[in-house]
């Protein structure tokens, strides 16, 4: 069973299908997918797996992009999606998903719903892992490292995974404190080019 939400700011859109939704009709993922990159400030929550939400290996993903000007989609939360999307199946851990959270923010707004939203499932127990699939380099940004630390003080009981586009960073945590922090066997890990 998969639950969709798809938000943006300025209104709720529902994804509306020309067949009857008695007939059970969902549109694809991809293309209601795809709508939510294509908008600033748009986000999206969507829930699968819900046989295993709460448990132990439980799993969930959040990326963000940037929608530039001039350009017809948000090119980064594309490839992050897709990229995390393939370290997850490359890990084995789809039926693990349970929820997948995007958020497409304004150039001058913090406000990120889909975060949120991510929070406040954390804190209830929802997912019990959590991949964050970032575009630049972990690594050389102690800026993304300090905003995710700030972000994620509420996520105690997680193990949080962070992944650039070459490898995978563990965050070991003690309590609510991160510890420390080491990269996740790299072989592992698809470089996307």
């Amino acid at each position: 069973m998969l639950n969709k939400n798809d938000h943006s700011e300025a209104k709720f859109l529902k994804v509306r299908s020309s067949i009857d939704d008695k007939q059970g009709y969902q549109p694809s993922m991809e293309s209601t997918v795809f709508e939510v990159f294509m908008r600033t400030g748009a986000y999206r929550v969507d829930y699968l797996n819900n046989e295993k939400i709460g448990a132990p290996s439980s799993l969930a993903m959040y990326v963000s992009g940037n929608l530039s000007a001039g350009q017809p989609y948000s090119r980064s939360a594309k490839r992050c999606l897709q990229g995390g999307l393939m370290l997850i199946r490359q890990m084995n851990q789809l039926s693990n998903l349970v929820a997948v959270y995007v958020d497409i923010p304004r150039a001058d707004d913090q406000k990120r719903p889909a975060l949120e939203q991510l929070l406040r499932d954390g804190s209830s127990g929802v997912f019990h892992r959590l991949l964050v699939v970032c575009e630049q380099r972990f690594e050389d940004s102690m800026r993304l490292i300090h905003d995710w630390q700030m972000h994620f003080e509420g996520l105690s009981a997680c193990e949080i995974l962070i992944a650039d586009m070459e490898k995978v960073w563990m965050i070991k945590r003690s309590k609510s404190s991160w510890r420390e922090i080491g990269t996740v066997d790299s072989e592992t890990v698809w470089k996307i080019e």
